[in-house]
């Protein structure tokens, strides 16, 4: 399922940025996410400025806002941000 939806979002020579965002996520995430988180995660980032706004953070502060986000639990997160 993962393979399957970064081959078609790869196979368009634009993408915009929710196509980059579930690039980003099934690459980042797949083994820190359970199928059905992954698929809630995909949802979210559905929406133009939710995935503008995940491309924007990186490392712990992006984990942190995708699990407040969709509702989802992270494997291995560690969040040391005060």
């Amino acid at each position: 399922m993962v393979e399957s939806l970064t081959t078609i979002l790869g196979s368009q020579s634009s993408e915009n940025n929710t196509q980059k965002a579930i690039k980003l996520l099934t690459k980042e995430y797949t083994d820190r996410l359970g199928l059905d988180s992954l698929l809630e995660a995909s949802i979210l980032l559905e929406d133009v400025s939710k995935a503008s706004a995940f491309l924007s953070l990186n490392g712990k502060l992006r984990d942190m806002w995708l699990e407040k986000s969709a509702g989802i639990k992270l494997d291995n997160l560690g969040c040391d941000i005060e």
